[in-house]
């Protein structure tokens, strides 16, 4: 599906996007955020297995579109030409959310990584009940984590969430 004709979208279950990089987060535990923007390092072929999904795509809700009009409809008026219709197109600002999980050795963590997400989703939503929503990311951060931390033991070695942020086509 292609993200520049959605207002939004979160993936869960089988109904997956492509996976976008080949790229990894090396961060520390203690480093470790929500959506931190970090630098990011090509992954060696022999520096363990590397899961990536994409979370989230959607408009940023606090960037305005950018715009363009053009003349649809010309007319002539004797010498003079006047534009008497136009269209408008908009560019829309998007971030993707991407869940990036590298294990030690070669394990299948896919519905590790489903069970995880919905745990998290859980203590979302009931941290948005209890604050307003003000601490449902940190909650769903901290439950994914700590979830594959627990699923995984010593085999996982990083778990990162990029926040990607990029203008879409013209529409």
């Amino acid at each position: 599906m292609d993200p520049s004709k959605v207002d939004g979208q979160l993936f869960l279950g089988d109904n997956l996007p492509p996976d976008s990089t080949t790229r990894h987060q090396r961060a520390s535990a203690e480093d470790f955020a929500w959506g931190t923007q970090a630098a990011y390092e090509l992954v060696e072929p022999d520096s363990g297995i590397i899961y990536e999904r994409v979370l989230l795509v959607t408009k940023d809700p606090t960037t305005l579109p950018h715009s363009r009009a053009k003349c649809a409809k010309w007319v002539r008026i004797g010498p003079i030409k006047t534009c008497i219709g136009w269209t408008v197109n908009l560019q829309w600002y998007y971030v993707r959310a991407v869940l990036r999980v590298s294990t030690a050795k070669p394990i299948d963590i896919k519905d590790i990584v489903e069970d995880c997400l919905r745990e998290g989703a859980i203590a979302a939503a009931i941290a948005a009940i209890i604050t307003g929503g003000s601490a449902a990311a940190a909650a769903a951060a901290g439950a994914v984590e700590v979830c594959l931390a627990r699923k995984l033991g010593d085999q996982l070695l990083t778990v990162s969430v990029s926040l990607e942020h990029y203008w879409g086509e013209w529409q």
